[in-house]
């Protein structure tokens, strides 16, 4: 979360500015803290959030009330493999994102739901660009090999 506050959600923010988006879907919003920080910066945006939560829902209509932002992001409580049922509240919307969600939808046997999730959301907004921020989730030897920012402490016997 403090990754995301720090840059994830800035950079997507100022792309989002760039770009000249005016409605945003936020899939697996949570409480909707990206939403609040979009509006926070970027001045006439709307947005919509879809969560298939219903405590991450509430407490996201909770904290957009106490921002006073419920006139600029709309809640669903939903399932993103659903979008297409969504069509009036999606409608106008020119930019998605995706926080730390795809992963979720990756492995398995057959690869898992990613692709069938990728299809319904192309249905659903045609044309519409994807913004997905993932993790990347490297092994401690991948770590050791090619050290970043942030590199796991081992202990000297695990070193050797």
């Amino acid at each position: 979360g403090r990754a995301s506050m720090g840059f994830f959600f800035p950079l997507t923010a100022e792309t989002i500015r760039r770009a000249g988006c005016r409605r945003v879907l936020d899939i697996g919003c949570g409480d909707a803290r990206f939403l609040r920080h979009l509006c926070a910066r970027v001045p006439g945006i709307r947005a919509v959030g879809l969560d298939r939560s219903p405590e991450a829902v509430q407490a996201a209509r909770e904290r957009i009330a106490a921002e006073n932002l419920t006139d600029r992001i709309e809640m669903i409580c939903g399932d993103a493999f659903e979008l297409d049922k969504y069509a009036e509240p999606l409608r106008g919307v020119d930019a998605a994102t995706s926080f730390f969600v795809l992963h979720e939808l990756c492995g398995g046997p057959d690869g898992g739901p990613l692709k069938p999730f990728l299809e319904t959301y192309r249905r659903a907004l045609p044309g519409v660009p994807l913004i997905a921020i993932e993790a990347i989730r490297p092994t401690i030897d991948e770590m050791r090999r090619r050290p970043g920012p942030i590199s796991p402490r081992a202990p000297p016997a695990a070193m050797n």
